[in-house]
């Protein structure tokens, strides 16, 4: 069955995000400024960016697995928070990180994929800010 085409568009790489001990994020750089770009058919909407992955907390023996480096790409606005996703997080000290959201028995959990981190119960200083909605592997 022919599959409908969508266009490739280019959205910033602005900053790595932490990928295991929150760790600060430079996600403020204004709209439209960055040294790197990357395309992608999916639609992070018109605020979209890359984000490239720092740590280990999110590589894993068996798929999904985003090594440190992988390319990540955040639609801030307009989505869904939908367990089994990945998002941006940002605590209240500033800090951010990337891990899968998890809601179980009315409880939201931000989940490492390498089982050596620990996951976090999202509390009241937690805010989900982005979810990643495509990845570019890298070295291939």
């Amino acid at each position: 069955m022919l599959q409908p085409h969508r266009e490739a568009r280019e959205y910033p790489v602005l900053s790595w995000i932490a990928a295991g001990e929150r760790t600060e994020s430079s996600v403020a750089y204004p709209t439209g400024i960055a040294d790197e770009w990357l395309s992608s058919t999916e639609n992070a909407g018109p605020r979209g960016y890359w984000l490239k992955v720092r740590g280990q907390s999110m590589t894993s023996n068996t798929p999904p697995s985003f090594p440190e480096g992988t390319p990540i790409l955040i639609r801030p606005e307009g989505f869904e928070l939908i367990s089994g996703k990945f998002y941006i997080a940002r605590h209240k000290d500033g800090e951010y990180t990337f891990k899968q959201y998890i809601h179980d028995a009315g409880i939201g959990y931000l989940v490492p994929l390498n089982p050596t981190y620990q996951t976090v119960a999202m509390d009241g200083s937690w805010e989900i800010i982005g979810r990643a909605i495509d990845a570019k592997i890298t070295g291939m």
